[in-house]
C-alpha cells in the first residue's frame, strides 16, 4: 500500500485483480469531467429572470481561480456546485448569488462561461446528481479492460480532498477543530510532504527556514495565495486565530470538511479489514433511489456511513469502528462545532460506502464512467491502476 495512502487513512484494496498500472493525466485532455445536474433543478430554468446559470468550462485551472477569473470579467459574484480538477478539461455549472439583470458570455480561451438561463433560487450542490467522467491510462500492461470489479470498490475519498501530494489539509482540519491556531498556521506556512515532486518540497523548505514572515513572503510565488495571505497577517502582528480568519471562510471549511474525510476513510478502512458486510442490511441507514436517507427497505438502496461533525449519528453497526478512530485522535464530535471559529464548524451527515459506479465501461485505453456526487474518480482509478506510486501515476498530481 502508498504510503501517501495510508496517511489519509485508506489501507486496504477491495478488489482482487493485481491493477493494470499505467498513468493518467499525461495531458489535459486525457481527464475530461462533465456535471449533471438532477431532473428537478433542470425544470427550474427558465429565460425568464433570477440567478444567471452558466456552464463554465475550463482547463488546466482550478474551479476557485477560474470563477475569481470569470467573476472579474463579468461583475457577477459566482458559485460553483462543486470543485473540479485543474489538470483536467472540466464542465461545470455555476449560479450567480444574486439576482441578475443579464446573462453575461465569457471566454478567455482558458475559462469560458456559455449562458443557460435563470433559476428562481440558487443552485447548490444538492442539485448536482454526479459527474460524467472520461479518462485515459497510459502506458497500462493491456489488462484494462478487462477489470469487471465495479461494485467492489469502496467510497474512500480521494488524495485531491488532502491537499493530493501535498496531503495536509487534514491535518490543518485537525488543528482547527482542536483550536491549536498556532498549529494549523505553522502547518499552512511550513508543512512539506514525503511524497510531493522535490521542486515543491525545496521550495516549501525554503519558506519553513525564514525567519520572518517578510522573507517568507519574499519567497513564496504569487500561486500560494492563501499562504501569502496567512503570511501577511502574522507579520503585521494577528494573532493566530485572527490571521486564519482572514482566510476565505470556504477554505476554512474544506480543512475541517478533509479532516472529516480522513476519520470516514480511517473508520472505512478498519471495516473492510475486519471482513465487516458493506452490503445494506435490514435496519441499516442508506441512500434510496431519489437520493434520500431511509431506512433498507429494497434492492437498489446503497448503504450510508456517518461523517462525524458536531451533530454525529451514533446509532449504527459502524459506531464501534468510528469510535476507535476518535478516540485514537483524541477528538469528540462536539469538537466539530469549533466554538472559537463556528463559521467553519461541521455538521456531519452520511455518505455512501460503495462508489457506486454508473454505467461503467472501457473504451480501448479510456474509461467511461458516472459517480454520484462528492465520489472521486482517483478512488475508483487507485482500484483499478494499483500504482507503486500515485504520484508518478497522475492520481495524486
Amino acid at each position: 500500500m502508498p504510503g501517501l495512502d495510508a496517511d489519509i487513512g485508506i489501507r486496504i484494496y477491495t478488489t482482487g485483480s493485481a491493477g493494470c498500472g499505467g498513468r493518467i493525466k499525461e495531458n489535459i485532455g486525457d481527464f475530461a469531467v462533465s456535471e449533471e445536474l438532477r431532473a428537478h433543478a433542470l425544470d427550474h430554468i427558465s429565460q425568464d429572470s433570477g440567478y444567471a446559470v452558466y456552464v463554465m468550462r475550463k482547463a488546466g485551472i482550478d474551479t476557485a481561480h477560474a470563477l475569481r477569473r470569470a467573476q472579474k470579467q463579468t461583475g457577477q459574484r459566482l458559485k460553483a456546485l462543486g470543485l473540479k480538477d485543474a489538470r483536467a478539461t472540466t464542465q461545470q455549472y455555476v449560479c450567480a448569488t444574486s439576482r441578475s439583470a443579464r446573462l453575461a458570455e465569457y471566454s478567455d480561451g482558458t475559462v469560458s462561461l456559455d449562458p443557460v438561463g435563470y433559476v428562481p433560487r440558487p443552485l447548490s450542490g444538492r442539485d448536482m446528481a454526479g459527474n460524467a467522467f472520461a479518462i485515459k491510462v497510459t502506458g497500462h500492461d493491456g489488462s484494462l479492460a478487462e477489470f469487471a470489479e465495479w461494485e467492489k470498490i469502496l467510497n474512500f475519498y480521494a488524495y485531491q480532498r488532502f491537499g493530493s501530494a501535498h496531503a495536509v489539509t487534514h491535518l490543518v482540519g485537525r488543528a482547527i477543530v482542536l483550536k491549536d491556531w498556532r498549529r494549523a498556521a505553522d502547518l499552512l506556512l511550513g508543512f512539506s510532504a514525503p511524497y510531493e515532486p522535490e521542486s515543491a518540497a525545496g521550495l516549501r523548505r525554503r519558506i519553513s527556514e525564514c525567519k520572518t514572515y517578510a522573507e517568507m513572503l519574499e519567497v513564496m510565488p504569487h500561486s500560494m495565495d492563501i499562504e501569502r495571505t496567512l503570511a501577511g497577517e502574522l507579520g503585521r502582528g494577528a494573532e493566530p486565530l485572527d490571521a486564519l480568519r482572514r482566510l476565505p471562510v470556504q477554505i476554512r471549511r474544506l480543512y475541517v470538511q478533509a479532516y472529516q474525510s480522513y476519520i470516514f476513510n480511517s473508520a472505512l478502512s478498519s471495516l473492510a479489514e475486519s471482513g465487516e458486510p458493506l452490503e445494506p442490511h435490514q435496519g441499516d441507514v442508506c441512500y434510496g433511489a431519489d437520493d434520500r436517507l431511509c431506512r433498507y427497505g429494497k434492492k437498489g438502496d446503497m448503504l450510508a456511513m456517518p461523517l462525524v461533525g458536531h451533530s454525529y449519528y451514533p446509532k449504527t453497526r459502524f459506531a464501534g469502528a468510528i469510535r476507535d478512530v476518535l478516540v485514537a485522535e483524541g477528538i469528540t464530535p462536539g469538537d466539530f462545532a469549533v466554538r472559537d471559529m463556528q463559521e467553519a464548524a461541521a455538521e456531519g451527515g452520511f455518505r455512501t460506502v460503495a462508489i457506486g459506479a454508473v454505467r461503467p465501461t472501457i473504451d480501448s485505453d479510456t474509461i467511461h464512467v458516472t459517480l454520484r456526487r462528492g465520489s472521486y474518480a482517483t478512488a475508483l482509478l487507485r482500484e483499478v491502476i494499483k500504482p507503486e506510486d500515485p504520484v508518478s501515476a497522475g492520481l495524486a498530481a
